[in-house]
This record gives structure tokens, C-alpha cells and sequence, in this order.
């Protein structure tokens, strides 16, 4: 597995293993993921002619996409910080799923307000979905605070 380094004076940290995937998750792949899943609801919406027929979506559709484009620019960044080993990197990594998190919460008030429809029409997937990110995001957040290799590796 590739491994990323950092040279001190005293000591020879690395960003490996589960710290690793994390960072490539956080620059690669998160942002494409967000790109391909905007694009594909786009589509799918404007393909069903849904924009028109479901007062209030496409409002919402543009407001979820400017949330995850800031999103994708701190996922980006949190997870340069964490790779290059910068002081500050687990707090801004934090900040992030904290803001992704908060994300996930506030598209349930926002999609009853904006697009009441929609909402009856997706709110299973959309309970689902939060559930699944909040336990990921929880994991994450756990494992930045709790490991003795995260610890070990980032200046305060």
C-alpha cells in the first residue's frame, strides 16, 4: 500500500493504513462521488420532467448542489491537511464531517419546507440514506479522536 511521509528532525511519520484510505477518500473520492451523484439526480429529475411537476424541487436541487460544492472543496482540504501532515489537519477534518453531518440533518426540514411533494415521495430513501452517512461520519469522527496513530502523528 502507498504510503505517505513526512521527515522531521527527531522522527519519520506516515500516513498509512486506515489513515490512508481516509485521506484518499476525503480528495478523490468523496468529491467524485458528489459530482456523479448531482449529476445523476439532475438527470433523472429533468428526464421525469420532475422540476416542473414538483413545486419547490428544483429550488432545492440548486441549494443542495451549492452546499455540496463548499462540501467537496473542505473534503478536499481536510484531507491535504491530514495527507501533507499539517497542524490543524484533525480539526479541519472534524469541522468537515461535522458541516457534512449537519448537511445530512438539515435536508430533511429543508426538503419539507421547500418541496413538501417531493419529500412524502422520497422520505424513505432520504431516512435511509442520513442514517447510513451519520454512522460513517460518526466512525470517522470516533476514530480521528480516539487513535493513539492520529494522535502520534498530528501537532496540535
Amino acid at each position: 500500500m502507498a504510503e505517505i511521509e513526512n521527515n522531521s528532525k527527531e522522527t519519520r511519520f506516515k500516513v498509512s493504513g486506515w489513515l490512508l484510505i481516509l485521506c484518499i477518500n476525503l480528495i478523490l473520492v468523496n468529491p467524485l462521488w458528489q459530482i456523479i451523484n448531482q449529476l445523476n439526480f439532475y438527470t433523472i429529475l429533468d428526464s421525469m420532467e420532475l422540476f416542473d411537476a414538483v413545486e419547490g424541487l428544483e429550488t432545492l436541487f440548486y441549494i443542495t448542489l451549492i452546499y455540496n460544492a463548499i462540501l467537496m472543496f473542505y473534503s478536499v482540504k481536510a484531507g491535504l491537511g491530514l495527507a501533507n501532515i499539517k497542524a490543524g489537519a484533525v480539526v479541519a477534518a472534524k469541522k468537515f464531517l461535522r458541516n457534512y453531518a449537519i448537511y445530512f440533518v438539515m435536508l430533511f426540514p429543508l426538503t419539507s419546507v421547500i418541496s413538501p411533494a417531493y419529500f412524502d415521495l422520497c422520505i424513505d430513501e432520504l431516512t435511509s440514506s442520513t442514517i447510513k452517512s451519520l454512522v460513517i461520519i460518526g466512525i470517522i469522527y470516533a476514530y480521528l479522536s480516539l487513535s493513539k496513530k492520529v494522535k502520534a502523528i498530528y501537532p496540535v
